[in-house]
């Protein structure tokens, strides 16, 4: 069953399950049966119980009410369920209920859940949850006071990557730039990605950092995905600090293509970088889309101008 499931074949998975239900009856497993059915069923996009086949125990209702939202973009139903559980004391049911908050964007009331999440469920999925929860809820210091207080959680007290990073975020909102710095520091040496380069970058010129800015852009090439826009950010933040590197990254932001919306801030960035000479083909351009929707540049006449 798992084997057709995990390769899409969900038709064969239920035909295999309807073989031998009588098995798991013979072996006292219908409710085990029923929950596979239902997680089989809702996973090939169909509400668990439309058959007419009702099963009722608590998890198999779960994998219902979790399926009809799904298909139906309606989660009332399924929350209502969860509260009500997490009001009688299940811890799963409060971390799933928080975890369905957030995905809605209802960061206020998964904000509600999450300060006593940790206590009720004490694992290190519980804190994360509870900790991201926070941070986007608008409470990053109650975020950061959770990571720090229940650090244990984690193997061998270390965070992971996305909780570094999440702490470090929640420093950064709440001006903390030292510190902040030091784990971006950090988290790019333990993963050098491009993500964290460009964090990295932010933190750097948010303290005024332009010479620890500029060493750090130099390797900039050995991220070859930055995006234009990018690239020219880069460009605008290290020209006080290293022309040249400046320069290279403009140049290499025009090469690899600019938008209609990227040309007017790539020639006024070029502008600014005395790369007069580089700007022709980039002008041209500009005044081809000009007027455009979303070109952020309009073509007048000298009888517009006169009016």
């Amino acid at each position: 069953v798992l084997i057709c499931v995990q390769a899409g074949n969900h038709n064969v998975a239920l035909e295999i399950l309807a073989g031998t239900r009588q098995r798991f009856v013979e072996n006292e497993a219908e409710s085990l049966w029923t929950l596979w059915h239902a997680q089989v069923t809702s996973a090939a996009g169909t509400v668990p119980g439309e058959s007419g086949e009702r099963a009722d125990s608590p998890q198999t209702q779960l994998v219902r009410l979790r399926a009809e939202a799904s298909v139906t973009g309606v989660a009332d139903e399924l929350l209502a369920e969860l509260r009500h559980r997490h009001d009688a004391g299940d811890g799963q049911a409060s971390f799933e209920l928080c975890r369905q908050l957030g995905l809605r964007g209802r960061w206020q009331e998964a904000a509600d859940l999450a300060r006593g999440l940790t206590a009720a469920v004490g694992t290190a999925d519980a804190l994360s949850l509870a900790a991201v929860t926070l941070y986007n809820a608008g409470d990053p210091s109650a975020g950061l006071e959770l990571l720090e207080t229940h650090r244990g959680l984690f193997p061998h007290g270390e965070p992971p990557n996305d909780m570094r990073r999440l702490r470090l975020l929640a420093r950064r909102r709440m001006g903390m730039l030292p510190a902040a710095a030091t784990e971006a520091e950090d988290l790019f040496r333990r993963q050098p990605s491009q993500d964290h380069f460009l964090l990295l970058a932010d933190v750097h010129f948010q303290m005024g950092d332009l010479h620890a800015l500029a060493a750090l852009v130099r390797g900039h090439e050995q991220f070859p995905n930055l995006s234009a826009v990018e690239l020219l950010r880069l460009a605008m933040r290290t020209a006080a600090e290293d022309q040249p590197l400046a320069k290279a990254l403009w140049r290499r932001a025009a090469s690899i293509g600019l938008a209609d919306d990227e040309v007017v801030i790539a020639v006024d960035a070029g502008y600014r970088l005395g790369l007069d000479r580089d700007l022709r083909t980039l002008l041209q351009r500009m005044m081809q889309i000009a007027g455009s929707p979303g070109a952020g540049v309009q073509r007048y006449s000298l009888d517009d101008i006169k009016e």
